[in-house]
């Protein structure tokens, strides 16, 4: 997950969005999402959402809206955790891992500190109870970690805990990239996921999912895709779609249509002659030679 932001709203790539220091104008705004298809460009638009501002005349305890969870952070891209509570007055966040009984503090400022490899999370940054960890600095010999957010006011305190995983990257590469089969021929696709890791493969032809079906069929745990008898409607850009755990990445390939036979060889089909006829350069009468040239 990636973080967007621009002081009031932070955008998670997992397309939650944070408002922060909610106010009553906030109240007469409206949000929608639009998420881009990154390989046919196509767009879709959710509906409406507002928010409704309460004003609470007396001091609430804070109440976690962000539950504990497992999660897992990888070399590939940082690890965004949102603690959000509600409360009032507005809490107080703060973060801290635990580590042999002891309380370590992460930051939440918005420049980046880096903790070493002691602490195990790397460098964290992020805004009011908005944590971000890089893994490239985590701890490699720490296969989980514990860490905790706090939200406090002068009414109470509540916490949540998230433990942190060591997660290998899932990475997918469909070969060949480019696959040009004749018509009426047989082409293979094999979607290479590296490692032992769990994972579930999906195939999309141009921005559809593939089922296995007619010419089409699904095999080895659904990295090899075959496509039998190949027509132009086969033509176009093929995706594999590897989901493993949070992690779901993607590659694409196209296949292209070539040639029938008779096109390959370069020459065209002319019926047997059985007694003389006219071609375009005059007649031909039957037994004799003739060159046909394709263009």
């Amino acid at each position: 997950m990636n973080l967007v932001q621009d002081g009031k709203y932070q955008s998670l790539m997992d397309g939650r969005l944070l408002v922060h220091d909610v106010e009553a104008a906030d109240s007469y705004a409206t949000y929608k999402c639009r998420v881009l298809h990154t390989l046919t460009a196509a767009t879709a638009t959710s509906n409406t959402a507002r928010i409704i501002v309460h004003d609470p005349r007396e001091r609430v305890t804070p109440r976690m809206v962000t539950k504990s969870s497992t999660v897992q952070l990888s070399d590939a891209s940082p690890l965004v955790l949102p603690c959000v509570a509600h409360a009032h007055p507005p809490p107080q966040y703060r973060w801290w891992q635990e580590r042999g009984g002891e309380k370590i503090p992460l930051s939440t400022t918005s420049g980046s500190v880096n903790r070493g490899a002691d602490v195990g999370v790397g460098r964290s940054r992020g805004r009011e109870g908005v944590l971000l960890l890089d893994g490239l600095s985590h701890n490699a010999e720490d296969e989980a970690i514990k860490i905790v957010c706090e939200a406090s006011n002068e009414a109470g305190r509540a916490t949540m805990e998230v433990r942190v995983e060591r997660a290998t990257p899932v990475t997918a590469h469909i070969a060949p990239r480019v696959l040009v089969v004749d018509a009426g021929g047989v082409g293979v696709l094999k979607c290479q996921v590296p490692g032992t890791r769990p994972h579930s493969i999906t195939w999309y032809k141009d921005g559809h999912v593939v089922t296995p079906a007619g010419n089409i069929a699904v095999s080895d745990g659904g990295s090899t895709l075959e496509v039998r008898g190949v027509s132009r409607s086969d033509a176009g850009m093929y995706q594999c779609f590897v989901r493993g755990g949070q992690d779901t990445v993607q590659d694409a390939a196209e296949l292209r249509l070539g040639e029938d036979q008779a096109q390959r060889s370069g020459l065209i089909k002319v019926k047997h002659l059985t007694s003389p006829e006219k071609v375009e350069n005059g007649p031909v009468t039957r037994h004799q030679q003739i060159r046909c040239h394709c263009p």
